[in-house]
């Protein structure tokens, strides 16, 4: 295990090294074409002023430069590296990356224009002169309008009929011969009624011929025994029985 550890160790140590080697290779061949156009942007002769086309030219190829270095070290990054040798190009690539926006500040300071005026101001677009501003609200919202109707009407009719089906179901449930069992019903009461009232009446006789039959003096028995008829003397013939 320490054997393959050290082989390990040495491997990535080797790749970091030929990282390296590539990246100073690299950087040697863009500084060495301009190293006579930093010096002269680095120190105008007068504050604000643009420097030389020579000038110019030189940053110019240098931020090339150092963009091309930034693409060759970006497309050696791959999932196959180790841990040290992607840390190496990282650096290497953020080293560039402040070397590129100190050349963009020197390029900024040779062409005369200011650090806090670098940001271009981009005007409002333009609004169309056919259209006025609100007419497109105005016409999303009659378009809105009437899908809303062609959708809503429909369905609010499609409701009321099925409500009407649904009253129409249930009044033709009814049986068609239960108004005749009504009136048979109606005139059925209407005789039990006059029933009632004949047995009442009735009965509202016999109780005032009974309280009448109350109210009278009681008969004497005596009184009430019939008399006999005068008895007559009926001549008997003696002569004739012998």
């Amino acid at each position: 295990m320490t054997a393959l550890s050290a082989i390990d160790a040495q491997g990535n140590e080797a790749a970091r090294t030929d990282v390296q080697n590539a990246v100073r290779d690299a950087v040697r061949d863009a500084v060495r074409g301009a190293r006579d156009g930093v010096e002269a942007a680095q120190a105008p002769a007068v504050a604000g002023a643009p420097a030389s086309p020579a000038t110019i030219d030189a940053l110019k190829a240098m931020m090339a430069a150092e963009r091309a270095t930034i693409d060759k070290l970006t497309g050696q990054l791959n999932p196959g590296l180790s841990d040290a040798a992607e840390t190496a190009i990282t650096d290497q690539i953020e080293a560039t990356q402040e070397r590129l926006s100190s050349l963009q500040s020197q390029m900024d300071q040779a062409l005369g224009v200011s650090p806090g005026l670098t940001e271009v101001m981009m005007p409002p677009p333009a609004m169309p002169t056919d259209i006025p501003p609100g007419v497109l609200e105005v016409t999303y919202a009659f378009f809105l309008t009437v899908a809303v109707v062609a959708i809503g009407v429909p369905l609010a009719r499609a409701f009321a009929r099925r409500m009407d089906r649904r009253g129409m179901a249930a009044t033709s449930s009814v049986p068609s011969d239960l108004a005749p069992r009504l009136d048979r019903m109606e005139q059925a009461i209407e005789a039990i009624a006059i029933e009632v009232e004949r047995v009442s009446e009735g009965q509202r006789f016999t109780n005032k011929l009974m309280s009448e039959a109350r109210a009278l003096p009681a008969p004497n028995p005596l009184e009430q025994w019939p008399q006999g008829a005068p008895k007559e003397a009926v001549p008997v013939d003696r002569r004739a029985e012998r």
